[in-house]
């Protein structure tokens, strides 16, 4: 997609870019749409989409990107987070990739690459990923499973040692307080 940000003539808008588009190598033929915001390119299999999307920025125009917002299920460190990143952004045409361990998320900006490319690649990298699909349509949770049911009660267990410490604690220096300074 071709966003113009200018106000310029439309067509010399569109010759702009589509003499910037068959200046890249092997590309035989482009046609662009303003309407649509869209061009059309006959190309070699050689020609790289970085390539096309450089011609489009050198005319003055961005090309549109696309963002995509994945569940990662299997990540369990920052290490898995990495993986799924670089993974992510090795695909051609993808420019950013954040992933979020905390809510099992990944979020990647890109142009011309689906989403089921996306999910392939976090696939390959050994790691389950799918649409996301929004916080408030997720099913609520039907039971505690074993790692919250320990955090809770370890909760549970160290609030009285915190407040016996804080208790002694304060004793302490009511202590320090009374005791006597010897002065010279």
């Amino acid at each position: 997609m071709v966003n113009s940000h200018r106000g310029n003539d439309v067509c010399l808008v569109v010759a702009r870019v589509e003499k910037a588009l068959n200046k890249v190598p092997d590309v035989t033929h482009a046609t662009v749409n303003l309407a649509t915001e869209r061009a059309s390119i006959t190309a070699g299999a050689a020609v790289a989409q970085n390539a096309i999307v450089d011609a489009v920025k050198r005319a003055g125009y961005e090309v549109a990107s696309n963002p995509t917002t994945l569940d990662i299920k299997g990540m369990t460190c920052a290490s898995c987070v990495s993986r799924v990143e670089k993974a992510i952004l090795r695909l051609p045409g993808v420019s950013t990739a954040v992933v979020n361990l905390a809510t099992e998320t990944a979020t990647a900006t890109s142009t011309g690459v689906s989403d089921n490319a996306i999910i392939a690649a976090v696939t390959k990298a050994e790691y389950e990923a799918a649409q996301h699909v929004a916080s408030s349509t997720k099913p609520a949770p039907s039971h505690f499973d074993a790692d919250m049911l320990a955090v809770m009660a370890s909760a549970v267990l160290t609030v009285p040692s915190s407040y016996q410490c804080s208790r002694r604690c304060s004793a302490l220096t009511r202590c320090f307080r009374r005791r006597p300074t010897l002065e010279t």
